[in-house]
């Protein structure tokens, strides 16, 4: 399948072309701004957990911010972007990534 990718202020992105979350971090949006401040105040001491982690938006910026992930995604092909995402922003140590349905 084709994919497109997309570096933005909150990490670089592969995602499908048709994709509503991947066009939404394209264009430079937050994915789901009420969880922003959330997410705003992990640190290095906290793990957090992405259930239906889709392409991992969520996971990258948990990630990025210090916090340790564990990120969930059932659909194989999904998962593989998942994966993608977490390793074009060398985030694989502070992350684990689980490809099934919780």
């Amino acid at each position: 399948m084709i994919m497109l990718q997309t570096e933005t202020k909150y990490g670089l992105f592969s995602y499908f072309p048709k994709d509503d979350i991947g066009q939404r971090i394209a264009k430079g949006e937050f994915w789901d701004d009420h969880y922003k401040p959330w997410l705003d105040k992990l640190t290095s001491q906290l793990v957090f957990v992405d259930v239906g982690a889709n392409i991992g938006f969520f996971t990258v910026y948990a990630a990025m911010r210090g916090a340790w992930v564990w990120a969930f995604e059932a659909s194989p092909e999904v998962f593989g972007v998942l994966k993608s995402n977490v390793e074009l922003n060398n985030l694989e140590v502070r992350t684990r990534l689980e490809n099934v349905a919780l």
